[in-house]
């Protein structure tokens, strides 16, 4: 089961619970396609699907590449947040390569608590927009 699925599953037992929820999958790559079944189709399906049901509040997906190799990954993984309908792609293989891992770690750690706060603060106020989760590096 994907995490997107397994999230919109998770939405629909703490709706069943009457507990309201946002969701945000973050997804962590490299860009190299290591024999991935997912298409930018079935993820934007998964993501409609989420929406549709209407379990969750919100959901947004970020889509975040570290420690590329590839020069093209970057290019390669825009196309496919455009396709899959992906909330945003950011890029830190420069935070992890020019600076040190550690740092990096830790400013993405601090980014990932301060959305899920500040998602979670929205929570049940029907504003909760995709840009509340935006990472800025």
């Amino acid at each position: 089961m994907s995490s997107l699925e397994a999230t919109g599953v998770y939405g629909e037992q703490l709706a069943g619970q009457e507990f309201l929820a946002n969701g945000v999958v973050y997804v962590i790559t490299d860009g190299m396609d290591n024999s991935s079944s997912s298409t930018p189709n079935s993820i934007k399906k998964a993501i409609e699907k989420i929406r549709k049901d209407e379990h969750l509040e919100s959901i947004a997906v970020i889509l975040i590449m570290v420690g590329a190799s590839d020069p093209m990954a970057a290019n390669d993984l825009e196309k496919f947040k455009k396709q899959a309908n992906i909330t945003q792609f950011v890029d830190l293989t420069d935070l992890f390569t020019k600076g040190s891992p550690e740092a990096a770690l830790a400013k993405l750690a601090g980014y990932i608590s301060k959305s899920v706060s500040s998602t979670s603060q929205s929570l049940g106020s029907g504003t909760v927009t995709p840009s509340s989760s935006l990472l800025t590096i």
